[in-house]
């Protein structure tokens, strides 16, 4: 489901869902020195870890490489930063990940809003692995943009598919 289609469904209720972001720290690294097979492990155990963290109406998708994005609906800022650490703690060692929040304000367009999240990532990862930052939206000056201006784009992307159960049980996980 597109993003902007969620934002149509809640209207413009700020504060009506949030987005997190999750990127996995040094799945290159993985891949280089364990090989493609062991980055894949590596994804389905996060995958194990998402599912295992979300609530029924979350939304995940794999938005390419080693992150993904959860659109967590009627959610705050404080639970939506307590999901991601949940989902930080289920990941199996030695993996670890960064995630960024942001909360919709009901104006912001879809790519406002997944750069926000993207920026907090950032803050995260100066704070060194495995952490969650969140960027709170600064007072709009002037005029607000519509918040459904911009991007139009789905955030599901083809993966192959992996099968969970194989990769769970190599990491410990079941």
């Amino acid at each position: 489901m597109a993003i902007t289609e969620r934002m149509r469904r809640r209207g413009d209720r700020a504060g009506s869902f949030a987005i997190a972001l999750i990127d996995l720290d040094g799945l290159k690294e993985i891949n280089e020195t364990h090989g493609h097979d062991a980055g894949d492990d590596a994804l389905a155990a996060t995958a194990v870890a998402l599912r295992a963290a979300l609530r029924d109406g979350d939304l995940v998708a794999r938005l390419g490489g080693d992150e993904f994005a959860i659109i967590v609906p009627d959610a705050s800022l404080e639970a939506t930063l307590a999901l991601t650490e949940r989902i930080l703690a289920a990941l199996p060692k030695p993996l670890t990940a960064s995630a960024g929040v942001a909360v919709w304000d009901g104006r912001e367009s879809a790519v406002e809003l997944q750069r926000r999240a993207d920026k907090a990532i950032y803050a995260a990862k100066r704070g060194g692995k495995g952490h969650s930052s969140a960027r709170r939206r600064r007072p709009a000056r002037g005029r607000p943009k519509p918040a459904l201006s911009g991007w139009d784009g789905a955030f599901l992307t083809y993966t192959r598919p992996l099968s969970l159960d194989s990769h769970a049980q190599h990491w410990g996980m079941v």
